[in-house]
């Protein structure tokens, strides 16, 4: 990734790269991967979870294949999805139903089968279907894949397996079994997982510099979804593209919040979509 801001020749490069493997890992799942990315443009929906991890940092293994695809829509955009997956040969293994989740961005999940393939399509509960991606329990799971976009929210961390816990989930009080079992299985894939605070007390001790309220790790740091942390390349060639990003995905505005750095007291957390 660091490649694609070092000069525009890697830039070009790096997202001629970047499609070619979001267009060989979509031909494993639809015999017309061009038409699938067109509905997904025509839903405003996104790419995400380990599907859109393994595509933008490489990170697979012989133990960790996509066998499923976890696709987010805003609410009441399901329908040209929906209608692809039909038409493509999948069945609807279930009518939406509303997960019992802590955190309420999630309005219904619906399921679909094909052979040995499943595709999950999550409906937010707002006008934006970020709105779930940014209440992932790890940071390393706030990416997306959009039909000409790729979008990492933690990029330099992601990219050397670290990986921030989302106080959202962790302080509050959040936690349920799923939730450990993820962590787990992400921790077996070599991610060093840690609080904002305990970063903040590594920093000290490597003799890293930390700027409270500006450092990417600390609680306190406000963040954008257009922020100079994220990393955010559009892709050429893909489908028709679109003026301009916030007119598709309108702007997130959070922070991670959890115990503060440098002095006592809790700093609460907070998703805002623009």
């Amino acid at each position: 990734m660091a490649l694609a801001v070092s000069s525009q020749s890697y830039h070009d490069v790096v997202l001629c790269h970047l499609r070619h493997r979001l267009l060989c890992f979509l031909a494993g799942f639809f015999t017309h991967p061009l038409s699938f990315l067109a509905s997904l443009h025509a839903s405003h929906a996104v790419i995400s979870s380990s599907a859109a991890l393994q595509l933008l940092f490489s990170l697979e293994t012989s133990s960790w294949k996509a066998n499923d695809l976890d696709l987010y829509v805003a609410f009441g955009q399901m329908s040209p999805l929906h209608d692809f997956l039909i038409n493509a040969g999948f069945s609807r293994s279930n009518p939406p139903f509303s997960p019992a989740y802590s955190l309420g961005s999630i309005r219904t999940i619906t399921t679909y089968h094909s052979e040995n393939w499943k595709v999950n399509i999550i409906e937010s509960r707002t006008h934006s279907p970020l709105s779930p991606i940014f209440e992932f329990h790890l940071s390393s799971s706030m990416n997306f894949i959009s039909a000409d976009s790729f979008f990492s929210t933690y990029p330099s961390l992601t990219a050397r397996c670290c990986a921030i816990v989302n106080p959202m989930l962790f302080d509050l009080g959040n936690v349920r079994i799923g939730t450990l079992n993820a962590l787990l299985k992400y921790c077996r894939r070599g991610f060093e997982i840690r609080s904002p605070a305990q970063y903040h007390l590594m920093s000290h001790r490597v003799g890293d510099p930390h700027n409270c309220g500006m450092s990417i790790t600390c609680s306190e740091t406000p963040r954008r979804s257009n922020d100079s942390y994220c990393l955010y390349l559009r892709v050429p060639g893909v489908v028709k593209q679109c003026d301009e990003h916030e007119e598709v995905f309108p702007l997130v505005k959070w922070q991670l919040g959890g115990q503060r750095c440098m002095r006592l007291g809790y700093v609460e957390p907070y998703i805002h979509i623009m």
